[in-house]
């Protein structure tokens, strides 16, 4: 459906008829059972509204901490300042660089992976051969974290955290990639990307220092925000820093790859929904 409702609002005609008659079927027989709603699955469709659900959910996390008398330097998790245009031909302000430009949509285009790390404004001009002249972006700040980020998959309060290898500290110029396309594990096959970070001695050392009790009550601050049953949040580490942990994506039913028995878990979820 996701894809379906992309190329909606592309203006495919075709897709718009289907969306149509999925928003139809669901009003008219309300026995069947929807596992997440379509109004909260379209918010990660655009990083925009994404970005604000998760600004959002770190300002409840951080008024939760300050009524248990917490202080505001342990926030439970940061969302990276990011600023919106409707072309890359804007002014920008209010952001601090490095940054990572992309597209605002999220979904359903070819594009929507496609991303760029600008070291400085000077470079901002480089990106004109990767994004139209009249396409909305985001900028988003780069934050420095050792090559290592932490995926997290939500799977109706279940939580599975694997590592992948990421993108280096410092670069010169501008850095064009895929995100799909990034490598999945560290070691050899990381080596044929180099801006990413293949150092598997730190992947080891950001392993045994992620706090897992973190990762639930992030998790938690996002599903009360979002109200779906399966997502998934990328997490980085602030360099430097073992309490500065930012949420720097949130995407809708992720591939769950690495988990070996997630068509059981799945199953299991949808056993126990439909016995509510």
């Amino acid at each position: 459906m996701s894809d379906i409702y992309g190329k909606m609002l592309q203006g495919d005609l075709g897709e718009k008829l289907k969306f149509e008659r999925f928003l139809s079927f669901c009003t008219h027989h309300p026995s069947v059972r929807i596992l997440d709603p379509w109004e909260n699955v379209k918010t990660l469709l655009d990083r925009k509204s994404t970005y604000e659900s998760c600004v959002n959910a770190a300002a409840a996390a951080a008024a939760a901490a300050a009524a248990r008398g917490c202080s505001s330097s342990s926030s439970l998790f940061h969302v990276p300042n990011t600023v919106f245009l409707n072309s890359i031909q804007d002014p920008i302000h209010a952001i601090q660089f490095p940054v990572i430009c992309k597209r605002q949509t999220a979904c359903a285009t070819g594009g929507s992976h496609q991303m760029a790390l600008v070291p400085s404004s000077k470079h901002v001009s480089d990106l004109n051969p990767y994004f139209g002249a009249d396409e909305p972006v985001i900028l988003q700040q780069f934050i420095q974290h050792d090559g290592v980020l932490f995926k997290v998959y939500v799977a109706d309060g279940h939580l599975y955290t694997y590592t992948r290898p990421s993108l280096q500290n410092t670069f010169e110029s501008v850095v064009t990639f895929d995100s799909q396309t990034l490598p999945k594990t560290f070691g050899s096959s990381a080596q044929q990307q180099p801006h990413v970070v293949t150092d598997t001695a730190m992947q080891k050392q950001k392993v045994a220092l992620v706090d897992h009790e973190r990762l639930h009550g992030i998790a938690d601050r996002l599903q009360c925000q979002l109200g779906l049953t399966m997502f998934g949040f990328d997490v980085v580490v602030e360099s430097g820093r073992t309490d500065a942990y930012h949420v720097v994506d949130v995407n809708y039913f992720p591939s769950f790859a690495e988990v070996d028995d997630f068509h059981q878990v799945f199953i299991k979820i949808l056993r126990r929904h439909l016995s509510m």
